[in-house]
């Protein structure tokens, strides 16, 4: 028996992602080398009409760590690894990410940075200078009042 094209077109898995972006200008900075949200962030796109709900925007926490997972489950296999089942997570039956560790560079290195994402908070630290940040994304979305600075203009709703 052959297969039409919508039958194909409904259960074809298409995962459209890309490397992190560049700040292009956001925080004075032109390149990649920090976690403001215009830099760690990626387009992240799933579709999966037979399997996943259609015309939705999810904000659930997603690394590429993820991607193996994605791969892996559509084909029927349950391997992670390092990631959180994906596919499980947009279809209600997995529970998403709770946080997000990213790092760059080798923990000992004058340029290591680490960043940890939990609920609205955003906590970014600095080992050249020892230098802390802390943003609620939800009440300032542009990074502008860090938290860990206690900078005089942030509002007690940042």
């Amino acid at each position: 028996m052959r297969r039409s094209e919508s039958e194909f077109r409904e259960n074809t898995l298409i995962c459209f992602f890309s490397d992190h972006g560049d700040l292009l200008g956001d925080h004075h900075g032109w390149q990649k080398q920090n976690f403001f949200e215009g830099s760690c962030r990626i387009p992240f796109l799933l579709s999966w009409p037979a399997q996943l709900p259609t015309d939705t925007n999810r904000q659930e926490l997603v690394s590429l760590a993820d991607l193996f997972g994605v791969a892996t489950k559509a084909a029927g296999n349950c391997q992670l690894r390092e990631g959180v089942d994906l596919l499980g997570v947009l279809r209600g039956k997995s529970p998403p990410r709770p946080s997000l560790v990213g790092m760059a560079e080798l923990p000992g290195s004058e340029f290591f940075k680490v960043m940890v994402v939990k609920d609205e908070w955003k906590y970014i630290f600095m080992a050249n200078g020892g230098r802390e940040q802390l943003f609620n994304l939800q009440a300032d979305p542009d990074e502008i009042c860090n938290r860990a600075a206690k900078r005089a203009g942030c509002s007690s709703k940042s």
